[in-house]
This record gives C-alpha cells, structure tokens and sequence, in this order.
C-alpha cells in the first residue's frame, strides 16, 4: 500500500465519520410530539427541555388539553394568569406541580356542523361563527321552515 493509498483511505474514513455525525446531531434534533411533552409533564417528570426542543412546546395547547383533568385546574389557571411567562418556565412549573398519574383527559375538539346551521348559513349568507351564534335565537318554526327551503335546494 503506497501513502497515496493510505491518506485516501483515511480521507474516507473521516468523510464517513462526518455523515455519521450529520447524521447523529439530525436524530438529537427530532421533534418532540405533544404526547411526549403531555407524557413528561403527567408521569414521567422526566425534562425533555433543551434549546433545540423548546420551539415545539406550545403551552396553549398543553393548558388546554391538561384543563380537561380537574386535579390539574389550578395550576393551569395559575399559569394563565402568568401568560407571559417562558416556555421553559411553563414547562418547569407544570412538571413539577402537577402530581403524578396518569391522566387521560380527552382533547377538547370544535363541534361537527349540523345540517340546521349549513342551513342558515345558506339562506342568510351568514359565515360559520355567526350562524352558530344566532341558532339559538331563530324561532323552532322559522328553522324548520329554513331547513324545508335549504333541503329542496339539495
């Protein structure tokens, strides 16, 4: 083997060395789903926080979803009344306050649309928000007579 030979070989190990590291630091960055931050924060109380994990921590949705357990009440509403505090910092808080258990507080999802409010929104040319907003003040009458003319339109 002549020294050509032998620098090239050690030029290809350390090319592979460095796709092995890309590769490496690219498996350290994964995000984290929210299941996991859920998961740190109810059970396992271990700290997933680092700088390269913290853009994937939303607290709006963690106090969201942990508002559905009620022995998780306070702390939630504590930490909206503080909501300008750090994402750290909220993490932090949360996974050391709330006690350990397992919680499966189901997510709070946006209600399906009913045929009755396609049926307003049709006949007044009204957006969702606002056709949900006055199902309550139409008369039964006057809704069945809308749902009649937005069924013969089908």
């Amino acid at each position: 083997m002549s020294i050509i030979e032998f620098v090239n070989d050690i030029q290809i190990a350390k090319d592979k060395q460095s796709e092995y590291d890309a590769d490496e630091s690219n498996w350290k960055r994964t995000k984290i789903p929210m299941k996991g931050w859920l998961e740190s924060i109810n059970y396992t109380k271990k700290n997933l926080m680092d700088p390269e994990n913290e853009s994937g921590y939303i607290p709006f949705v963690i106090n969201k979803i942990l508002s559905g357990s009620i022995d998780c009440l306070f702390e939630v509403q504590f930490t909206n009344m503080y909501g300008n505090m750090s994402k750290r910092l909220h993490y932090d808080f949360l996974r050391h306050s709330v006690t350990k258990k397992r919680r499966f507080a189901p997510y709070i999802k946006k209600k399906e649309k009913t045929h009755a409010i396609n049926a307003i929104k049709d006949h007044y040319n009204y957006s969702d928000k606002r056709a949900e907003e006055i199902i309550d003040l139409i008369g039964e009458n006057r809704l069945e007579y809308i749902i009649d003319l937005y069924n013969q339109k089908l």
